[in-house]
């Protein structure tokens, strides 16, 4: 029993027999899917208020600027946490030279 390959309509690769998605009787992958309908989000959007592209490429640079500053605090709070652990280290070292001096 042959299978028909299915072809995504939007970028025009094959897609797998369990990934197909449908819309208006087309097979899509599912990103492809996503795609599109945020594209028809977005014009409708664009239509509804001119100018959406302006706030959203704002909200986006700082949504990106967000992720960055987040990425560059986690580095910071490893950094910080390597530093405490090693002081703790530093003490429990000293501690011991400390008592073992006193014999």
């Amino acid at each position: 029993m042959a299978t028909e390959k299915k072809i995504c309509a939007r970028c025009g690769k094959e897609i797998g027999t369990y990934e197909a998605q449908m819309k208006d009787g087309q097979p899509y992958h599912q990103e492809c899917l996503d795609s599109i309908e945020l594209d028809e989000h977005l014009d409708f959007l664009e239509q509804r208020f001119p100018t959406t592209d302006r706030k959203l490429a704002r909200i986006i640079r700082q949504n990106m600027m967000l992720e960055e500053y987040a990425k560059q605090s986690a580095r910071a709070l490893k950094t910080i946490q390597s530093v405490i652990v090693l002081l703790v280290v530093i003490s429990i070292i000293a501690a011991i030279l400390q008592s073992c001096s006193t014999f």
